[in-house]
């Protein structure tokens, strides 16, 4: 063990400063995910649809909506619950599924 030398390669190595976000992959290590804008403003519109109709949605919009809201929950527990809060208010008390 003790000839055991380490060579780094200069084409995959990257020296990142304190202020550079290390992107690996394209994934931000180092970073705590969040929802991509364009599907926030889907759920966004979506639940302003519901809140606002005042009318019972269907099954099946239910249980998209708490699909989305179950995964908001898992990436940004914080915006995710108050989206759940927002849902419940209109009624809906059933949590969705983590």
């Amino acid at each position: 063990m003790a000839n055991v030398r380490l060579n780094l390669s200069p084409e995959k190595t990257r020296y990142w400063g304190p202020r550079l976000t290390p992107v690996v992959g394209g994934i931000a290590i180092g970073r705590r995910p969040s929802g991509q804008p364009k599907y926030l403003r889907k759920v966004r519109k979506l639940l302003d649809a519901v809140v606002q109709s005042g009318a019972v949605p269907t099954e099946a919009l239910m249980k998209a909506l708490r699909g989305h809201i179950a995964y908001m929950l898992a990436v940004d527990p914080r915006l995710g619950g108050s989206y759940q809060r927002r849902l419940m208010a209109v009624g809906v008390t059933e949590a969705p599924e983590a």
